[in-house]
Parts: C-alpha cells; sequence; structure tokens
C-alpha cells in the first residue's frame, strides 16, 4: 500500500496497523482516544492522524516507556 497523506484506514486495517483486535478501535473512538469519520454506514480512520495521536500521547503521558 502506497502510504500518502489522508489515507484511510477501515477498522480492520486500524486494528492491524495499531496491533489491537478489531473491537478496540470502536471502543477507543467511543472514548475519544483516536479521531475517525463515518462515510455511509462505515468507520475510517486516517492514518496520519491516528499517528500524529499516538505520538501526542506519547509525549504527555508521563507513565509511557516508548521513548527509552
Amino acid at each position: 500500500m502506497n502510504e500518502i497523506p489522508g489515507d484511510f484506514l477501515t477498522v480492520e486495517e486500524s486494528a492491524v496497523h495499531l496491533k489491537i483486535p478489531k473491537s478496540t478501535p470502536h471502543k477507543l473512538v467511543r472514548e475519544g482516544e483516536i479521531p475517525s469519520r463515518k462515510i455511509g454506514r462505515h468507520r475510517r480512520f486516517r492514518k496520519g492522524a491516528i499517528d500524529h495521536r499516538l505520538d501526542e500521547t506519547r509525549v504527555n503521558d508521563p507513565g509511557s516507556r516508548g521513548d527509552r
């Protein structure tokens, strides 16, 4: 998959990208942890927005060990 800014991921693709179960992206959306858009009946995630949110969380989370 050639990645360009604005690439949209499905729920399944976002779960693979984040290495989490398929049910978790929906939970993260409800909790406001990751941004998404609903297109028709389908939810889509911008890969760049998810990556940005993860980077932002890592910087703001004093308990994070991701940068060690």
